[in-house]
């Protein structure tokens, strides 16, 4: 009998035993599935909401404080972007993460102050490049550019009106109702063509037309830069020509940065090079060679330095899929946009395994192959406030 409160202490303390050890066996199971599924990896602040001054098209939600966003920190292919949420954020483990702040008017960064008195007001209109996708407010190039203008003894105020997945008529609707309460002296339109907008651009160029129309200033049209980690990257040099001659048409100032942003990555960290009908992921400090891809062309469309039926899989056919569920992407989509036109080719799927297996891989000045770096930024802004010293000139010389 003396020995019996022993032996009821003892189960006791191995009831207590095995009940913590399940309870964490418990947590674990649970917290392995929700990053499994991505559901805690990814989790992320709702930073946009339907705005009902634009019909109902998303904007910023105003008044935001310091809303995390955790995003993939290396570039999607096409397919990866297609697919849902959950089974995108299940496979995509390389991520990053920024903090999001908005003012009562729906704009990133803090309140609006004051127009400088004898100063310049510039809206700059975008997409995610031009919000800062990836970088914290103070990084996304448009603070950038009041910086470095202010420091070259310009007396300047930037508005960053740079909306995530911002169409151009959405940014259309932004230039004619809410535009004009802001009363710029300047704006920057930075959204490139979408993909129902072929050459010769005309319902783009409308639209851009039509914003600077209802703001009454003078407008640049700022390009944002393709990183040779986009699949859209061997677009960049015949999008900027078409464009250059349409916008010489209308009297619209332009600039592409993509040639300067080659420029000042060169030598430094990875770059997708497109040489001899093949994809070459390069150590540009090492010239060490990563990885080598055949350029596979939709619709038997030949590569630089290929003639069609050389190429490694038959003549320019779609690549195979990948060769498991496991990868990051799946059989090729069909992106045919138009009777005239065909995108460039994906991207082979080695390429985004890689980059998710080794993230040590990035390329210089950018997040994710499209969206900038705080580096990145700095770039942008001071290739637009290089373009924008004309008109600068000539504002201050008016009455």
């Amino acid at each position: 009998m003396k020995t019996r409160p022993a032996a009821d202490g003892t189960i006791r303390r191995r009831l207590l035993i095995w009940g913590a050890a399940a309870a964490i066996l418990i947590v674990a199971v649970v917290v392995a599935q929700r990053i499994r599924t991505g559901s805690l990896h990814f989790r992320s602040a709702v930073i946009a909401e339907p705005w009902d001054r634009l019909d109902g098209a998303a904007w910023l939600r105003p008044n935001l404080r310091d809303a995390r966003v955790v995003i993939p920190a290396r570039p999607l292919s096409r397919y990866e972007d297609q697919l849902p949420p959950e089974v995108r954020t299940a496979k995509v483990k390389r991520t990053t993460t920024f903090t999001v702040n908005t003012n009562s008017q729906r704009l990133r960064g803090g309140a609006l102050g004051e127009k400088p008195p004898g100063g310049i007001r510039i809206l700059v209109l975008g997409d995610s490049i031009t919000f800062g996708w990836g970088v914290d407010d103070d990084d996304a190039w448009p603070v950038q550019l009041e910086r470095l203008l202010s420091s070259q003894g310009h007396q300047v105020q930037v508005i960053n009106a740079g909306m995530p997945g911002g169409f151009a008529e959405v940014l259309q609707l932004f230039c004619q109702r809410i535009g004009p309460e802001y009363e710029p002296d300047l704006v920057v339109w930075t959204r490139r063509p979408q993909g129902s907008e072929l050459p010769p651009y005309g319902s783009y160029l409308e639209r851009i037309s039509a914003c600077r129309e209802a703001l009454g200033v003078p407008m640049l049209l700022a390009l944002t830069p393709f990183g040779t980690f986009d699949w859209a990257y061997s677009l960049a040099p015949q999008e900027a020509a078409a464009l250059q001659t349409a916008c010489d048409e209308i009297l619209l100032p332009m600039v592409e940065p993509t040639p300067l942003f080659d420029l000042i990555s060169h030598g430094r960290g990875f770059a997708l090079l497109r040489q001899d009908g093949e994809y070459r992921l390069v150590n540009q400090a090492t010239g060490e060679e990563l990885q080598r891809t055949p350029i596979h062309r939709p619709g038997g469309q030949a590569a630089p330095g290929e003639r069609l039926g050389e190429s490694a899989n038959g003549g320019g056919q779609p690549p195979p899929p990948p060769p498991d569920d496991d990868a990051p992407i799946g059989p090729q989509a069909d992106l045919q946009r138009g009777e005239s036109w065909e995108p460039p080719p994906e991207l082979p799927w080695e390429f985004y395994a890689l980059l998710e297996e080794d993230h040590s891989i990035s390329e210089p000045l950018f997040v994710d192959g499209s969206h900038l770096s705080a580096e990145g930024g700095q770039v942008m802004a001071q290739a637009v406030a290089q373009a924008l010293e004309p008109l600068l000139a000539e504002h201050q010389r008016r009455p």
